[in-house]
């Protein structure tokens, strides 16, 4: 009977990845997905990989369900099956049913949980609420994170996907990545919620200005570049202005400065030094990766702007390119041309703007 119960045990851990890649797989040749629609899968995994971690954190807490594993755990989750939870919510099902309506696409993921959860015994154990979790996993996990992959696929709801994109990787760099760490490490770490709340209020508004650094970068790409920070879903523009005139790697900066003070917050010195790590991978592979890709995109301009803007250090004064500006005019839409300033009517006329590139003399 022990035996038996081993190798079920084993089978399902084994099986959880196996059926997932098989999955991923036998999609791929069926669908033989567009550039589009790998990036908006891939959005879509991404989204699940924090907030499955927390829904799991959540059900242990409120007694939904546990794991009853050991070896290969992460936060007491089994890897294979945190990895393939999250990607058969997030790709897999975004590469299946692409065009299907999401309440079809939830009722299907329901049913098959109802199937599932059950038949992952002994690995996992359900707790007599277990039913509130799935429904509360499907709106937090399964229901964002698809329609993330379709906003990205279609290339609509610009700022709608770019708030859950920022969300997405704000938990990996601050929740999961921190935890990936300390646990790998071994290591200790400092709970905040037990530090008083004035010792909170001071890191919440340390942690606040570099997150408002990167939440404006972000903000530029959307407004001005018409994209997102995703590689695969980037600005249609060369975003030079806001942040982006002081230095060149706004987000990146955020990102590094961020994860540097959590591990000073944390007082463990591998998050910290992972916010190190962080710089030392933007500055070298990413770096030289995206600036291939910028100058392919943009050509002389990106020249320009990567000559007059540091990359990692903010000037005083913001770069323009020389030789070329944007005039703004705006045009009285109902005045004469010679009528007096005085008159009244034309005090009050609406004027219509029109912006247009000139050239700077000198």
């Amino acid at each position: 009977m022990m035996l038996l119960f081993e190798d079920r045990y084993l089978l399902i851990r084994a099986a959880s990845l196996y059926v997932t890649v098989m999955l991923t797989v036998a999609l791929w040749v069926w669908r033989r997905p567009t550039r589009s629609a790998v990036a908006g899968a891939l959005m879509a995994s991404v989204w699940n990989l924090p907030v499955v971690l927390a829904l799991h954190l959540t059900a242990k807490h409120f007694g939904w369900w546990q794991f009853d594993a050991h070896g290969g755990l992460f936060l007491g989750m089994p890897v294979e099956l945190y990895l393939s939870w999250a990607w058969l919510w997030g790709a897999v099902l975004a590469l299946a049913f692409p065009s299907l309506a999401l309440g079809a696409v939830m009722l299907i993921a329901l049913a098959a949980d109802l199937v599932l959860m059950p038949a992952l015994a002994p690995v996992l154990r359900l707790g007599p609420g277990w039913y509130l979790g799935e429904i509360i996993a499907l709106l937090a996990a399964m229901l964002p994170g698809q329609l993330l992959a379709r906003w990205t696929i279609r290339r609509e709801r610009l700022a709608e996907r770019a708030v859950l994109q920022v969300a997405a990787f704000t938990g990996l760099m601050l929740f999961v990545l921190p935890a990936a760490v300390i646990e790998g490490s071994g290591s200790g770490w400092l709970d905040p919620l037990r530090l008083p709340a004035w010792q909170l209020s001071l890191i919440a508004q340390a942690l606040a200005l570099p997150a408002l650094v990167g939440l404006s970068a972000v903000q530029e790409f959307v407004s001005r570049g018409g994209g997102t920070p995703v590689p695969f879903d980037p600005p249609q523009q060369l975003v030079t202005s806001g942040l982006y005139g002081y230095i060149r790697n706004p987000m990146q900066l955020s990102a590094v400065v961020l994860l540097f003070f959590l591990g000073l917050v944390l007082r463990n010195v591998w998050v910290a030094a992972a916010g190190v790590m962080a710089h030392i991978y933007s500055v070298g592979l990413a770096g030289w990766d995206e600036g291939e890709d910028l100058r392919a995109r943009f050509g002389a301009d990106w020249i320009a702007y990567r000559r007059g803007v540091r990359a990692w250090v903010p000037q005083l004064r913001p770069w323009h390119q020389t030789g070329r500006s944007t005039a703004r005019l705006f045009v009285s839409e109902s005045c004469a041309r010679d009528a007096p300033a005085r008159d009244r009517s034309c005090r009050n006329a609406s004027f219509s703007r029109i912006d247009a590139d000139y050239l700077r003399a000198g």
